[in-house]
């Protein structure tokens, strides 16, 4: 039997089948054809930025107190400020590791001490928490003085001052990975908590800033920071050579992989999981083994009797498969444990972050274990990892952050915190090495995972949130690691979502 096609026209064909003989079977006449569509259309979007109309200068209006909090190795901006503020009663807090009276409205705290030093003081109108350090920065100090003293001054001022209208307007330096721009990323973790904070407490008004102090004076930076009014959102606003800039998300059409063409993956080559023996990073697993008989090894908190064991063992039944128990949070453990796959499985071709922790909790209850439990996965163990990772020779080290980097959900300060730390620690990271570093930010998973709950479904979905299915999402990650792009969003979202994130 043979099978003729003739083309009538554009995409419109003519099909005979008939016998070697020529003996015609059968013609089917008007045969459409047309391409398939592409099953990542309207789910891949691209980070970039939008340009803000510029801001007249304000006038400090004379009433309410103006307080001033700072780390003490931030950038010396405190002074200009309270000289903009003349007229008004101005306290300066410098964040240090003791607390001390220096004058009247001078401090040196910890933040510890800051519900029980204003216990005295009238509400204020503004706050300023200014985070723009200078130099190379060590994460954990960085963070007591950082993100931990936020959540520790916003707990206060909600607890002194309940219900009161507040203004906090938190400024960072260069810790936005922007066109053109050095990354500072130890104070990026503020970002994602102004953007959680200001969806649970819509009484105060979160002002979130970052400006690269290497183009203004002191005057005209300070002169920029008094007159920003921040968006409604809570949302970031990037200040550069004096244009306002906001992050916005563009839709992306991701290329296709020609037939034939190789993967990402190497044949037989060796890929580490951080946080593999669960959800995504399970299924990202049981992938790269099928596609390319990789040989896997996860890396994991738990003890390996504790789940990892099984799926393990489940990973062997098809490849080679490896788990090793470490806390990345630990520098020694993880560069232990990367030695150790080196040793099993020879020289590593690629690495995946996937580790991720959800310790929902309002700020009322909010304490800093619970913060730290979200956080640090995303922020000391990028941090570890990276580090651990920094002498190999891989094709690409890939970081998996979340849709909350740009919607910040109430609840999740932690985890948005973590996640936009991530963010710019990837871009930085990206400077300090020679291989690809690259980043995945993804959506909702709704059958695997820590979310693959039907509490979770209706809550994401009164959000205009959707699923992205295991098939999906590795298709997505395929053609992500074949492109030359350095950071993608994957979500299923409605398009009421898609205006709030800034899609345009």
């Amino acid at each position: 039997m043979a099978a003729y096609v003739q083309t009538l026209g554009p995409g419109r064909y003519r099909l005979t089948l008939a016998r070697l003989s020529g003996e015609v079977l059968l013609v089917m006449d008007e045969i459409c054809a047309r391409a398939m569509a592409d099953p990542l259309e309207k789910l891949c979007y691209r980070p970039g930025f939008r340009a803000l109309p510029p801001v007249d200068s304000v006038a400090v209006q004379p009433q309410g107190e103006v307080w001033i909090v700072h780390a003490l190795d931030s950038l010396p901006l405190h002074r200009h400020l309270a000289g903009l503020h003349a007229g008004q009663t101005v306290r300066r807090l410098g964040l240090t590791t003791e607390t001390r009276c220096l004058g009247p409205n001078e401090w040196d705290i910890t933040p510890e001490a800051l519900e029980r030093v204003m216990e005295e003081w009238p509400a204020p109108r503004l706050v300023y928490f200014l985070d723009l350090p200078q130099g190379e920065a060590e994460l954990a100090r960085h963070e007591q003085q950082g993100v931990f003293a936020l959540l520790r001054l916003v707990q206060a001022l909600q607890s002194r001052y309940p219900g009161a209208a507040l203004v906090v307007k938190v400024v960072t330096g260069n810790a936005v990975d922007f066109p053109d721009s050095d990354v500072t990323p130890w104070p990026a973790g503020l970002h994602g908590f102004c953007r959680s904070a200001a969806r649970e407490l819509p009484e105060t008004r979160f002002v979130c800033l970052d400006v690269d102090a290497a183009f203004q004076t002191p005057e005209r930076l300070v002169a920029a920071i008094v007159a920003e009014p921040g968006t409604e959102s809570g949302g970031l606003v990037v200040l550069r050579r004096g244009q306002r800039f906001a992050p916005g998300l563009m839709p992306a059409k991701l290329p296709t992989r020609p037939a034939g063409a190789p993967n990402a993956y190497r044949p037989g080559g060796t890929y580490v999981i951080l946080g593999g023996a669960g959800g995504i990073g399970l299924v990202l697993a049981r992938h790269l083994i099928r596609t390319a008989g990789a040989k896997v090894a996860l890396i994991g908190r738990r003890s390996p009797d504790a789940g990892p064991e099984a799926a393990v063992a489940e990973l062997r039944l098809i490849g080679d498969a490896l788990y090793v128990q470490a806390d990345a949070t630990d520098p020694v453990a993880i560069k232990t444990a990367i030695a150790q796959i080196k040793e099993q499985f020879g020289p590593i071709h690629g690495a995946f972050h996937s580790a991720m922790v959800l310790a929902d909790r309002s700020l009322d209850r909010m304490d800093q274990t619970t913060f730290e439990a979200a956080l640090q996965p995303k922020a000391c163990a990028t941090v570890h990892f990276c580090h651990a990772l920094a002498d190999e020779n891989l094709d690409f080290l890939l970081l998996f952050s979340s849709l909350q980097s740009f919607v910040g959900g109430p609840g999740q300060t932690n985890y948005a915190a973590g996640c936009t730390f991530l963010d710019s620690y990837a871009a930085y990271w990206r400077s300090q090495v020679a291989y690809p570093v690259r980043l995945l930010h993804w959506g909702y998973w709704g059958s695997v995972g820590v979310v693959a709950s039907e509490s979770y479904r209706r809550r994401l979905a009164e959000m205009g949130l959707a699923s992205i299915e295991p098939d999906i999402g590795m298709a997505a990650l395929d053609r992500f690691l074949a492109s030359d792009w350095p950071q993608l969003l994957v979500v299923r979202a409605e398009q009421r979502l898609l205006e709030e994130l800034g899609v345009r």
